[in-house]
Order: C-alpha cells, then structure tokens, then sequence
C-alpha cells in the first residue's frame, strides 16, 4: 500500500507490504528510511490503541473524518494533524480466486438474439463479440469470457430467451 501522507508541515511517503499482516511484525518504509512495525493492541471497534515502532511501543488514538479518512492522530498523547493525499488501498484485499470458466455461456438477461457473430468450430480470443442480444431496446453485445472453439450455438437469430438460458458452449 502506497500513502502520501501531509503531517504538519512535512510530506511523507509511506510504503506498506499490500500482503503484510499487522499484527505480526512488518517492515514499512517511510521515503529511504526503513522501520519494523506490528499492531499490539487494538480496542473493542478494531481500532489501533498500541503499536511497535523498532521495538518501542507507542500509544495511538486516531481521529478520523466522517468519510474514514484521519486527520488527526495522538501518538504517546502528543496530537499531530495529518492529511491523507493518496491512499492506493486502504483496505487488506485477499488475492482473488480465479473463476473457473465452464465454457457455458448463458444470457445474464432476457431478451431477443439479433446478431450472431460466430460460427461452431471457430477459434475466439477472450474479449471477442460472440453475439448481440437486446433487451429492454438496448443492444448488449456478449464477449468471450476466454479464449476457446465454439462448439455449439444453442440459439438462433430473432430468438427470444431468458436469463440463464444456454446460449453457446465453449471448447476452453
């Protein structure tokens, strides 16, 4: 995680490990400087009470505004107004998953097919238009969510069909 972070007067640059878990001991560098941190305690609402600082704890209370965001943070009961210019993530993100693709493309709305695109046995890329359905006077062209051979089209043109309906399969 990337912050620029305004304290007082002075700018900083702080980089945390996206992947770092806080209550273990972390190493964030603050421009060139290098710390090792870990959250020691924290309150009933998660909120931070105590860190480790290169193994000297340090007592916190932050003040935040009614978006999250801190302006105003007390470390050891001395008060510091800060401002968050840039935040990259503010929040720790699991990696996610990868969907395993079936090669079953079905309608994510009922509508009416009016241009297929493709043709059984054709090599597509993912992203590549497979066919154009409207729905509610709108034209929603359906991509390939990978790239694959279309090995059956279970639809035809002019066809009405509902959501979930079988529309393609995919050889992936």
């Amino acid at each position: 995680m990337h912050y620029k972070i305004r304290c007082e007067t002075e700018n900083y640059k702080i980089v945390i490990d996206d992947q770092a878990e806080l209550t273990q001991e972390n190493q964030f560098e603050v421009g060139r400087d290098k710390y090792k941190f870990r959250i020691v305690t924290q309150d009933e609402k998660r909120e931070i009470t105590t860190v480790q600082i290169n193994n000297k704890l340090y007592s916190v209370k932050i003040r935040k505004n009614a978006d999250g965001s801190p302006y105003k943070v007390f470390i050891n009961g001395r008060s510091y107004k800060i401002e968050v210019e840039r935040i990259e993530s503010t929040r720790f993100r699991p990696r996610a998953k990868k969907k395993k693709i079936d090669g079953n493309i079905v309608a994510v709305l009922p509508g009416q097919v009016t241009k297929i695109l493709v043709s059984e046995k054709q090599r597509i890329k993912k992203g590549e238009p497979l066919l154009i359905l409207e729905a509610m006077k709108m034209q929603n062209e359906i991509v390939a969510p990978c790239d694959g051979i279309i090995e059956t089209i279970q639809i035809q043109e002019g066809q009405l069909v509902t959501k979930e309906q079988l529309l393609l399969q995919l050889k992936v």
